[in-house]
């Protein structure tokens, strides 16, 4: 397990560049870059979504130059390293904290890292939930330079919650020491957006409430890497009481990228699954079935 540990994470930024708002000190080529979210619908999201950006900064070779940090919705501009081409990748959300972020050095390839998930160690390695992340990449060519460059980010993480129902009456046990695992996910995210590394699995924190008069065990919504087969193990103490990864009789669980999944496990004689998709954010409401 590759996962970094969260007590050893200090996030540094190097802040650079020049600000549109104050030229003074620019040389006269550099071109201003504006950074704007969205989400999967097209909608554009404010600071309150995205409450921070870094732009990282490469050459035409994707050879790291500098890190500027900014905000959406604000012009920044940067000078073409070399008067070259450059790549520029935006990040929103990174200063969180709750994901491990490359301290590049000048010269660093773009594709040699990435951002990966923390980890809080048990008896094994869990990765942690990661903040609300944000990608955007850009390659303006020094013939395709202009006043202004807009530069879109998107949604790298998805997100889940989980409602099981009648789990005590299940497994006959009435005591509260019932945890979730949820397995897995890639490690990281490259600069390029493509997943990498070792695979990781959650155990994000849930509780038992009472909702219309029934207990059921509830794991609010957590982040994670987008993954195509999820599976959801539920334990009493250290007893794997089932696991499951599929609804619908064939279709596997999944987390994509700017959704939100929500799985209610109905245990009686038998365990049913259903899955709703929706929106970020979104809340489902069960019913009686």
């Amino acid at each position: 397990m590759k996962c970094i540990s969260v007590v050893a994470l200090f996030l540094t930024m190097l802040v650079t560049g020049c600000i549109k708002e104050d030229v003074s000190d620019c040389p006269e080529k550099g071109y201003s870059f504006i950074v704007k979210a969205y989400d999967n619908d097209g909608k554009e999201l404010t600071s309150e979504d995205v409450g921070d950006v870094v732009m990282f900064i490469f050459d035409g070779e994707k050879r790291f130059v500098e890190q500027i940090r900014t905000n959406v919705g604000v012009s920044v501009t940067i000078i073409p390293p070399d008067g070259g081409d450059m790549h520029i990748v935006a990040w929103g959300n990174l200063a969180g904290g709750n994901q491990n972020v490359p301290q590049f050095t000048p010269g660093t390839p773009m594709d040699e890292s990435g951002i990966t998930l923390l980890c809080v160690t048990r008896t094994v390695a869990y990765g942690i939930s990661p903040d609300d992340l944000f990608r955007g990449y850009i390659y303006p060519t020094n013939e395709e330079m202009k006043d202004e460059h807009l530069l879109p980010i998107y949604r790298e993480t998805g997100n889940m919650d989980i409602t099981i129902r009648n789990l005590k009456g299940f497994t006959g046990y009435e005591d509260d020491d019932y945890s979730v695992v949820v397995r897995e996910t890639y490690w990281g995210i490259d600069f390029s957006g493509n997943l990498y590394g070792d695979k990781v699995a959650y155990r994000p924190a849930g509780a038992f409430v009472t909702n219309g008069g029934r207990e059921e065990f509830f794991i609010p919504l957590f982040n994670m890497i987008p993954e195509s087969e999820i599976y959801i193990d539920i334990y009493h103490g250290a007893e794997l009481i089932t696991s499951v990864s599929v609804y619908n009789g064939d279709q596997p669980i999944t987390v994509e990228k700017g959704l939100t999944t929500h799985v209610l496990i109905e245990l009686k004689s038998s365990v049913t699954v259903i899955v709703s998709i929706t929106p970020w954010g979104e809340e489902a409401v069960w019913k009686e079935f």
